[in-house]
């Protein structure tokens, strides 16, 4: 199980998240959404262990995240968001980056996006 317990972000004393509580069973979805700048995204980032919230907690598998943060982001799993155009280029790096001439096509990756 993943449980987020109160979670809680503050930027300079502007509050980005306020107590934020939830869990999710193996075998579930969890639907999070909400107008922008409500912050789901910094939601994410912090279940995922990728920002540190002001409070609160994140447990998994009943223990808390930070214990060992590096196993925990070794079972996680996540897709940040990115614009259309990025996720295309991505795939098409994947699939031009395999095969016996790869070194030939991987220079693509930075001819077209440095």
């Amino acid at each position: 199980m993943l449980e987020a317990r109160e979670l809680t972000k503050h930027y300079r004393g502007i509050l980005a998240v306020k107590g934020v509580s939830f869990s999710v069973e193996p075998g579930e979805i969890l639907g999070y959404v909400g107008p922008n700048g409500s912050g789901k995204s910094r939601t994410v980032k912090m279940v995922t262990g990728l920002l540190e919230p002001t409070s609160g907690q994140i447990l998994f598998r009943g223990a808390d995240i930070r214990k060992d943060l590096n196993a925990f982001k070794a079972r996680m799993g996540y897709v940040p968001e990115e614009p259309y155009r990025r996720i295309l280029w991505f795939v098409k790096i994947l699939v031009l980056c395999r095969g016996p001439e790869r070194e030939k096509r991987s220079h693509l990756a930075t001819d077209e996006h440095g």
